[in-house]
């Protein structure tokens, strides 16, 4: 801030005359929020301040003439306004650079929560409005202390099951990086990996947003509306958004553990598995493709279901690390 608005506003505090051009600037500076809010409590300050009180029942005259005396010097007595206005603009200085610290304190204070890459414990956690929000595998939040301002905003990179108190007057958005989700209170789950191509956005009851960031301010997001039992993708690539009208209930598996395949190809029986319970599985290209399975599954360890499909295709699968299986032909 310019060094005249500080002695604009340490004059406004120490109740000194504004000429018209200052009082214009003042008003000016008070129709900004956060200027507004620093001067009220550099006022309060002022009114609480034991030491500018005292400083105003201090006969400065006489005090700088006893100074002046022992140095000796030949500068001219200063009289009390010019002091007050110094010390006005010096507490001025040191009250806005604490209330502009809180300020930012306040915006910037983020909570990070992250799970590791084969954490399939699922961890709940609960934001400061409520919202409850369950995380996958290799997953991070991050949300503030407190949600202030017009939106909930956080950020969520991987996979997270929301329950979002409701708040009309307060919408909830989750960024995702391209991709941003928009509710008021509904239960969804988003898929945002940073290093898949799609966002996908489940509804289980309620209604959500999926919309494209706006990069620039000329530019229009695309955005699609989502009800209960729909699901949303957007291309990261293509930034287009589609909507399909219903989701396979497979993609909640991660944290439902409950895994229903009806006469599904191999291919998406792998698919589905790597997705719910991050494994690593390779299918040797002498497996017929076309092999179905139908099965279901609840609440079964991910490797007692690899044995039993293996075991129901005639297959043999063999497990090559931790979390890494390969399948193959038995003969």
């Amino acid at each position: 801030m310019k060094t005249e608005y500080w002695d604009i506003i340490a004059k406004e505090l120490a109740n000194e005359e504004l000429n018209v051009e200052e009082q214009a600037i003042l008003e000016s500076l008070k129709s900004d929020n956060e200027m507004k809010k620093i001067i009220d409590e550099s006022a309060e300050v002022f009114e609480k301040s034991e030491s500018y009180y005292n400083l105003k029942k201090f006969d400065a005259d006489v005090a700088w003439a006893k100074v002046d005396q022992q140095l000796n010097s030949g500068r001219k007595k200063i009289n009390l306004n010019t002091l007050l206005r110094v010390a006005a603009i010096l507490l001025m200085i040191i009250t806005t650079g604490i209330a502009i610290w809180n300020l930012g304190s306040k915006k910037h204070a983020l909570h990070e929560f992250a799970t590791s890459q084969y954490d399939l414990s699922i961890p709940e956690i609960v934001l400061p409005d409520g919202t409850k929000v369950i995380l996958n595998h290799s997953s991070t939040i991050l949300f503030p202390d407190e949600f202030t301002g017009k939106t909930r905003e956080v950020t969520l990179s991987g996979e997270a099951f929301f329950e979002v108190t409701s708040n009309p007057e307060m919408p909830f958005i989750i960024k995702t990086g391209s991709a941003s989700v928009k509710v008021l209170g509904t239960s969804f789950n988003v898929y945002a990996y940073n290093d898949v191509a799609t966002v996908e956005v489940i509804v289980k009851t309620g209604k959500v947003e999926l919309h494209e960031n706006i990069l620039s301010d000329n530019s229009k997001s695309s955005n699609v509306l989502l009800l209960a039992g729909e699901m949303g993708v957007f291309n990261k690539h293509s930034c287009e958004i589609r909507k399909e009208g219903t989701f396979n209930s497979n993609n909640l598996s991660w944290m439902t553990h409950e895994i229903v395949f009806n006469y599904s190809q191999l291919n998406d029986v792998v698919n589905t598995l790597r997705r719910a319970y991050n494994l690593q599985i390779e299918v040797d290209p002498s497996v017929d493709p076309d092999l179905k399975l139908s099965a279901t599954f609840t609440q079964q360890k991910p490797e007692y279901i690899m044995e039993v499909i293996a075991m129901t295709l005639n297959l043999t699968l063999e497990k090559t690390s931790s979390n890494c299986f390969l399948i193959k032909n038995s003969n």
